[in-house]
Order: C-alpha cells, then sequence, then structure tokens
C-alpha cells in the first residue's frame, strides 16, 4: 500500500463519518454532500440519483409514516460504523464495505452493511454508489430488514 492509499483511506473514512453525523442529525442536504453530483443511493426502501433527489428521498421518508420505516418517531439516532474494508480500483477509485448499527430510542434499532463504490474527483473522495443492506432490525426499529 503506497502512502497515498494510506491518505486516501482516511480521506474515505472521514466520508463515511460525515454521511452518518449528517444522517444523525437529519441534515440530508449534508449527507447528500458526500456523494458524486450523480451519486446513487439505493435500498429496499429508497432509491435515488443525485444529490438533490437523495436529500429529497430522505427528507420525506422521514416525513412519512406510510411503511414500516417511521423515522419521524425516531427520538434520535447514533450510526455506528465498525468493520471497514476499502479496496483501491484504480487511481480515482475504490469499493468498500462497511457494517455499521445503528442505536436509537428502541436501543438496538437494525444493523447491516453498506456496499460503496468510491471516485475521487476534483481531488475529493465521494460515493458514487452507495448500496444499503439491512440485515437486522429489531421488532420496534425502523428500518425493514432486507434479508
Amino acid at each position: 500500500m503506497t502512502a497515498e492509499q494510506c491518505l486516501a483511506r482516511e480521506e474515505i473514512r472521514a466520508l463515511l463519518a460525515k454521511y452518518s453525523i449528517c444522517g444523525d442529525r437529519a441534515d440530508f442536504p449534508g449527507l447528500a454532500s458526500v456523494f458524486t453530483i450523480n451519486g446513487v443511493m439505493e435500498s429496499d426502501v429508497v432509491k435515488a440519483l443525485g444529490r438533490e433527489e437523495i436529500a429529497a428521498k430522505l427528507g420525506a421518508l422521514k416525513a412519512s409514516s406510510e411503511h414500516r420505516v417511521n423515522l419521524g418517531s425516531m427520538e434520535f439516532s447514533r450510526h455506528n460504523l465498525t468493520t471497514s474494508n476499502i479496496e483501491f480500483t484504480g487511481d480515482a477509485t475504490a469499493r468498500g464495505r462497511t457494517y455499521f448499527l445503528v442505536i436509537s430510542n428502541v436501543g438496538v434499532d437494525h444493523a447491516g452493511v453498506y456496499v460503496d463504490d468510491f471516485a475521487k474527483i476534483n481531488g475529493e473522495w465521494k460515493i458514487s454508489h452507495r448500496l444499503i443492506r439491512i440485515d437486522y432490525c429489531a421488532p420496534q426499529g425502523h428500518a425493514p430488514a432486507t434479508r
């Protein structure tokens, strides 16, 4: 591993942390800023293309109580990132898998994995594609398990 790759890993980890902190604060424009302009975010609940759509769909999801996902009843959340593996696929591209655990007012709320593609654009690492897979959700949790 080169020194440049070590620095890139830290930049990507900071990007992952910003996503989590913005999500916990319901700062959806801030969360969307970690994506490339045409970045994709997808899960069983939401699929969005581009920063504006990502922010808008997450905001609508928080306001909605139509499906099991009722983020409006979530008094607080803390996304905890655990095991993370980042592999470089080129000078300005990488792939990653990061496990997450979410704590909310119900306790352990849900857990899963982010499967990410990263791109370095204008000197900054961004998420170009994120697949969110939820492997566990508590009975009173706020997200449906996808497995």
